[in-house]
């Protein structure tokens, strides 16, 4: 260890992250047919019309377990929840779900299309060792919601299971940790399945002890940034707490299974890592002109009008700066904060010109992480002081709505439905991880990372015997 024996941060700790490998609950392919009629993507994107044709696919399909129907006769006894858990039971006695032989670490890669290009992300599925945020092994970049906790609570609380990974992202430069999965799963075959985005999952069990310890080491000194799952990574530590309190375990080192939670975990340096925009669609404003509008952003940004028919050039899902294409022949720095502004069928691009001068619009309590990002510049400038739109009035939607199809926001100003349109380019994975670290969460619908991860792949019993 370096650094002056007075100097406290020289000694911090952060915890170990701990991975291990675990016998998955996996559908028998020899039972249903094909893994694309029995999995579905996560539950928190699932719109009901979607859940009904999930259901009607297949009597076995996973949205059974994860997004269960409710109905007006349900009551303690007889509910989505209670529903879950029976049918999970009745699965893997009828063999539909068969527990794998030994543990494993499960190596997953999708295979997808973005703006014309192909992408392939590999990652793995590994039972993550539980840390309380703040602790920094493992790192939120969102903020979560009491609702959906509660909700996936009584959910774990009936099935003892993790039915779907929760997403996160390591570092990894020397990319040896997927070397070492790689290298096995090249001699296994793999699952394919075809979901109805058009992405190409693959996945393998992964049961070499070697690969496996290789992993297990590599992981020890990173640390997990949550992607996507947050709801759920909290809901597993709730979860845990009551297990332990109720078993009356306070030696942290007996560990039992809700000690873990399941997950993909990416190297946030490999090349299939996408994040997409989400635009802002305003509405409902008095008296909004379109000219004053524009001449109040000048005074921030530097105005160029674009030719708007190039947007129809562009794919709803991009993961490069697109905006910085359609500038003129002076691009901006890459850190330059660039935006789409679309009113009354005119596109204007808006590029920050001092951001020294912004400061005073921006909360001081904030990291410099945090307010360097594109979205805060956007809420805090353009939303926030020209349209006069209070932070509450924000959290709540009330004038604002999100998007991530590029096409539906302009049309929704063409429509008439809407007034305004905010195009933005992605954040970057570098910029989310940033702000983990300064130990804030991103601002609200800043990062879509793409694709989803399947649900149904492979589960993960919590019960003491399936360990």
């Amino acid at each position: 260890m370096t650094g002056d024996i007075d100097d406290i941060d020289s000694w911090k700790v952060r915890p170990v992250v701990e991975v291990k490998p675990f016998a998955g609950l996996r559908y028998a392919v020899d039972r249903v047919g094909s893994l694309g009629l029995v999995t579905c993507p996560p539950y928190d994107v699932i719109s009901d019309e979607q859940r009904e044709e999930l259901y009607s696919r297949c009597e076995y399909n996973v949205v059974r377990l994860v997004l269960g129907k409710a109905y007006d006769s349900d009551d303690e006894s007889d509910n989505r929840y209670t529903r879950a858990a029976a049918l999970l039971r009745q699965w893997r006695c009828d063999g539909i779900l068969r527990r794998d032989p030994e543990p494993a670490l499960y190596a997953y890669e999708q295979l997808f299309e973005v703006g014309g290009n192909q992408y392939t992300r590999f990652g793995f599925i590994a039972a993550v060792g539980l840390q309380d945020f703040g602790v920094g092994g493992i790192l939120p970049h969102e903020q979560t919601l009491s609702k959906p906790k509660a909700d996936r609570l009584q959910l774990m609380r009936a099935t003892r299971c993790n039915l779907s990974p929760i997403f996160g992202i390591y570092s990894d430069e020397s990319g040896s940790i997927e070397a070492a999965l790689r290298d096995q799963a090249s001699n296994t075959e793999a699952l394919v399945v075809l979901d109805d985005s058009g992405t190409v999952n693959r996945i393998w069990a992964v049961s070499d002890r070697g690969a496996i310890e290789a992993v297990r080491r590599g992981m020890q000194d990173s640390q997990i940034l949550i992607a996507d799952g947050h709801h759920r990574y909290e809901t597993s530590l709730n979860y845990q707490r009551e297990v332990r309190q109720k078993l009356g375990l306070t030696d942290e080192s007996q560990r039992i299974p809700s000690d873990y939670t399941m997950m993909m975990l990416v190297n946030m340096h490999g090349t299939g890592l996408v994040v997409l925009p989400t635009h802002r669609v305003i509405h409902g404003l008095n008296d909004l002109d379109p000219a004053v509008l524009v001449a109040e952003c000048a005074k921030w940004f530097d105005v160029e009008e674009a030719d708007p028919k190039r947007l129809a050039d562009i794919e709803d899902m991009t993961p490069e700066r697109f905006l910085d294409s359609l500038s003129g022949d002076v691009k901006p720095a890459a850190d330059t904060p660039i935006f789409g502004l679309y009113v009354a069928g005119r596109l204007y691009l808006l590029k920050l010109r001092d951001r020294s001068k912004v400061e005073s619009l921006m909360d001081a309590s904030r990291s410099e992480a945090w307010r360097r990002l594109d979205v805060s510049v956007l809420h805090s400038v353009i939303i926030g002081h020209i349209m006069n739109i209070s932070d509450e009035d924000q959290l709540h939607q009330k004038n604002l709505k999100y998007t991530r199809s590029l096409r539906e926001a302009v049309s929704l100003v063409d429509s008439g439905q809407c007034q305004v349109a905010l195009l933005l380019n992605p954040t970057s994975v570098d910029e989310v991880r940033q702000v983990a670290l300064a130990g804030e969460t991103m601002p609200q619908k800043s990062t879509y990372f793409y694709p989803k991860l399947l649900t149904g792949l492979v589960l993960r019993s919590l019960d003491q015997e399936d360990e």
